[in-house]
């Protein structure tokens, strides 16, 4: 199943691979812009994986809480 974080940051790195090229092309948007939809990217990406490792200890600290 695809995730939603997924389909954002590949959608963002796309986007940010356009802008290059347009940068180094048509001189359109500044470097700037280009990293800026590729950082998004990585952020979207690093939230979702943060999510799905939160649900994994969540499940390890409530073992610990039931032994005491």
């Amino acid at each position: 199943m695809v995730k939603f974080e997924d389909v954002l940051f590949w959608a963002f790195v796309i986007i940010a691979i356009a802008l290059f090229l347009l940068f180094l092309f048509g001189k359109s948007p500044t470097l700037e812009q280009s990293l800026l939809a590729l950082m998004i990217g990585f952020v979207i990406k690093l939230h979702g994986d943060i999510k799905e490792l939160k649900g994994r200890f969540d499940m390890y600290s409530n073992k610990k809480n039931k032994r005491k």
